[in-house]
């Protein structure tokens, strides 16, 4: 829950974790994240990490990025923001076409795309739904 919180203000309020993904995964694409997933699960042992792909331009994005950290409070243990504007490569890798994209990782590997109305109570409902089903083939 606080870590959640304290992963979600250090991203919104200067997002350094977030821009160095940006800044590697337009050169390296794909690893740059696996990267970032695998340094926070050595670091803090998180189970649940949200990787919510995003543009500064995207209206959507900025109310998912709104409600997610509440949404999910108790459920996840970090959250990402990728710029994919900045992040080109990962944008390519995910054949990223509509925004936002959000992905849920597990112990560091990919589980399902998070699809669903952006409110509250459903966002919460389909992310227990995913995580109580097998995980999801990686896009």
């Amino acid at each position: 829950g606080s870590e959640f919180a304290r992963t979600r203000q250090h991203l919104v309020d200067g997002a350094v974790i977030g821009h160095a993904l940006a800044e590697e995964a337009a050169l390296r694409d794909q690893r740059a994240l696996r990267r970032l997933l695998d340094r926070e699960i050595r670091l803090r042992g998180v189970g649940l990490v949200v990787v919510l792909l995003s543009a500064p331009h995207c209206g959507a994005c900025r109310g998912w990025k709104r409600l997610l950290p509440e949404a999910l409070c108790g459920l996840a243990d970090a959250l990402f923001e990728v710029d994919v504007s900045e992040a080109t490569g990962v944008a390519r890798y995910f054949g990223i076409f509509h925004l936002p994209t959000v992905y849920l990782y597990r112990g560091g590997r990919f589980h399902a795309e998070l699809q669903c109305e952006m409110r509250l109570d459903v966002i919460r409902l389909a992310a227990q739904t995913l995580l109580a089903s097998a995980p999801q083939e990686e896009p």
